[in-house]
C-alpha cells in the first residue's frame, strides 16, 4: 500500500523536533507500508518555493519551505497564505506516484490538503490527532474559521486517532463526531531500552524531561515538592531536561532554598541522549498542570523507568499501580510524599516488566501493525 502522510507539523532543519512524534508514526507504518511524507514550512527566504526530498529510515520525506507572505490585512493575508501552500503542496504532490491512503496528522492547517485530495482525486483519508489545544485546560481557542475547516475535516475523515481516549472524548465533547480509533504514540525500542540490571541504590537518580514551560509543566510547583521531598529524605538528585533557558529556575531554586547540589539543569538534548540520560536515572517526575499524551512517559516506560506524574489528560491510561504513581495536579504535598514512597518501595517496581510492557504497547511493529490493520 501507498500511503502519503501529510503533516501539520514535522522536524526541519530549522525546527528539529517539531513533530517528531509525527516521524515516529511513519516509520512505524514505513514497516508495512510505502510511505511518504509531504510537510509544508512557512520560512523567511527569498526563494518563493525551496522543495527537498531525503529518503530517511524507509520513509520519503518531501519537505517544502515556502517564502512567509505579508499582508496588512489579516484575512487578506490568510487567504494569500492558504493559495500559496495550496500551489506549493500541488507541486510537492505531482512527485508522487501513486497514493492509497492519505494519513493526515494534526487536524489544522494540513488537514485542507487531505480534503483538496479527496475531492479532487477521490482518495480517502485518516487522521492521527496529538494536538493538545483541543484539551479544554489548554485554554486556547481556534479561530470561527479554523474550526468551520476542521470540522469538515473531521466529517469527511473515515477514521481518527487520537493518542489517547482523554483526547477523544475531548473532541467529541466539541462536537467533533466521528470514526474513532485510539492508536497511541511510538517509541523507537532501538534507542529506548533499559539496562540489563538495575540496584536500589543509596542516592535515587530522578529525571524531568519536556519543553519546562511552567504554564504547561508546573515546573515551580515540582521544584516546591522536591524542597519538601529532601528534607524529608535526602536521598535523591534530580535532573531537568528541556530547555536552554533555565536561568530563571535556577534562581527559584536559590529562592526556596533547594541545596543546589541535587538539581542539574541540563539543556535541549537529542533523542538518542534522552534515551541515554534514562538509562541513567531511576525515576521519571512529571507534574504537568494539563497533557494529552506525553511520549517522554512511555519512552520512559519502554526504559523501565516507573513514572510519577501527575493525574491529567491521557496520563491516567498509561499509568497504573505496576509502573508508577499518580498524584492529583498541583498538589505538592501529595507530589512530595509520592517521591518518598516510590524510593522507599522501589523493588516494588520491575523494570523487566515494565519495559516488556511498555514494549508491547509503543514499539514500532506494534503501532506500525495498528496502523496496518
Amino acid at each position: 500500500m501507498n500511503i502519503l502522510f501529510i503533516a501539520s507539523w514535522y522536524p526541519t532543519k530549522y525546527t528539529p523536533f517539531d513533530g517528531d512524534f509525527i516521524q515516529r508514526h511513519a516509520r512505524a507504518v514505513a514497516l508495512y507500508c510505502n510511505v511518504t511524507v509531504i510537510h509544508l514550512a512557512s520560512v523567511k527566504q527569498k526563494e518563493d518555493l525551496i522543495i527537498e526530498d531525503i529518503r530517511n529510515s524507509g520513509v520519503w520525506e518531501i519537505r517544502v519551505f515556502h517564502k512567509k507572505l505579508k499582508s496588512k490585512f489579516g484575512i487578506i493575508r490568510a487567504f494569500k497564505n492558504l493559495f500559496f501552500k495550496l500551489r506549493a503542496f500541488k507541486k510537492a504532490f505531482a512527485m508522487i506516484e501513486k497514493t492509497d491512503i492519505v494519513h493526515l496528522n494534526v487536524l489544522f492547517p494540513a488537514g485542507v490538503f487531505a480534503l483538496y485530495l479527496k475531492f479532487r482525486y477521490k482518495i480517502p483519508f485518516i487522521v492521527t490527532e496529538h494536538w493538545s489545544k483541543f484539551l479544554p485546560d489548554s485554554n486556547i481557542n481556534f479561530t470561527s474559521i479554523e474550526f468551520f475547516l476542521i470540522k469538515q475535516i473531521v466529517n469527511n475523515a473515515k477514521l481518527i486517532c487520537p493518542v489517547s481516549g482523554n483526547l477523544k472524548r475531548a473532541m467529541i465533547s466539541m462536537n467533533l463526531h466521528g470514526n474513532y480509533q485510539i492508536v497511541p504514540n511510538v517509541v523507537d525500542t532501538n534507542v529506548f531500552f533499559p539496562v540489563k540490571e538495575i540496584k536500589k541504590p543509596d542516592i535515587f537518580n530522578i529525571v524531568h524531561i519536556s519543553g519546562m514551560t511552567d504554564r504547561i509543566k508546573n515546573i515551580t510547583g515540582m521544584l516546591n515538592a522536591v524542597k519538601k521531598a529532601y528534607f524529608l529524605s535526602p536521598n535523591f538528585k534530580i535532573t531537568f531536561v528541556g530547555t536552554n533557558n533555565y536561568e530563571d529556575y535556577e534562581q527559584y531554586v536559590h529562592k526556596i532554598g533547594i541545596p543546589k547540589d541535587i538539581i542539574n539543569f541540563i539543556g535541549v538534548v537529542s533523542y538518542s541522549d534522552v534515551a541515554q540520560i534514562m538509562r541513567q536515572h531511576h525515576i521519571l517526575l512529571m507534574f504537568s498542570n494539563y497533557e494529552n499524551a506525553p511520549c517522554v512517559i512511555s519512552e520512559a516506560l519502554v526504559s523501565g523507568l516507573p513514572v510519577i506524574s501527575s493525574a491529567v489528560g491521557g496520563i491516567p491510561e498509561m499509568i497504573d499501580d505496576t509502573n508508577g504513581y499518580l498524584v492529583e495536579k498541583q498538589n505538592e504535598n501529595q507530589l512530595a510524599l509520592k517521591i518518598i514512597e516510590m524510593i522507599g518501595n522501589y523493588n516494588k517496581f520491575n523494570t523487566e516488566f515494565i519495559a516488556k510492557n511498555a514494549k508491547q504497547k509503543y514499539s514500532y511493529q506494534v503501532v506500525g501493525k495498528k496502523y496496518f490493520d
